[in-house]
């Protein structure tokens, strides 16, 4: 009976087997945030953040592929390439797609990154919960990360922070010198900064 449930298994499995293949996939939104005061994120993959002066959160997520699977995968299907979010009151969640990583019976060369691009409204306090690779080129006068793989803080302007906090958990670079792992900076402008991540470069003018 052993022997005739492995042969079962085994024609199952070489029926099923097959060359996979997933497409690449871009979405893009606009969210009004008039009535928000707070965007909270969760962001995967390698996202680039700005702020902007229109009324509404525009984001993109754009997901590269590259390989196939030559088996089986587990779930069969990809899940949907989407956008999270809601809002409570004054908040605004938003959640980036994030990577398939299924299970696989056979061989498999297929690999995902995904690219997210965000602008957000100047005036909305920012916070990163969780987050992969996070640049920035622009900065929210209110900005909290909390968790995220690498932080890069391009053209920050000293005489606009008030307070800038840093904790790295492996490495953090100031103008592209090494410095310890933890770093603060006190002026008289008007941004609050507090950063924790892995790595952390600052670029400060």
């Amino acid at each position: 009976m052993i022997k005739t449930m492995k042969k079962s298994i085994l024609t199952t499995l070489s029926v099923m087997y097959a060359i996979m293949s997933f497409a690449q996939q871009t979405i893009e939104q606009s969210i009004p945030t008039k009535s928000i005061e707070v965007v909270v994120l969760e962001s995967y993959g390698n996202s680039y953040c700005k702020s902007s002066s229109d009324n509404e959160l525009y984001i993109k997520s754009q997901m590269q592929v590259k390989g196939k699977v030559r088996g089986v995968t587990v779930p069969a299907e990809r899940p949907e390439f989407e956008l999270e979010y809601y809002i409570s009151s004054d908040t605004l969640y938003l959640k980036t797609p994030q990577r398939f990583s299924p299970k696989i019976i056979g061989i498999s060369d297929y690999s995902e990154s995904i690219t997210n691009t965000i602008e957000v409204p100047r005036g909305k306090k920012l916070i990163i919960i969780k987050a992969g690779d996070i640049h920035f080129d622009d900065l929210q006068n209110n900005l909290l990360i909390q968790s995220a793989q690498s932080i890069s803080l391009n053209k920050l302007m000293k005489a606009n922070i008030a307070e800038l906090k840093c904790t790295a958990s492996q490495s953090l670079s100031l103008n592209q010198e090494k410095r310890a792992k933890e770093f603060e900076l006190h002026g008289s402008g008007n941004q609050f900064l507090a950063i924790n991540a892995t790595r952390i470069q600052l670029h400060i003018q």
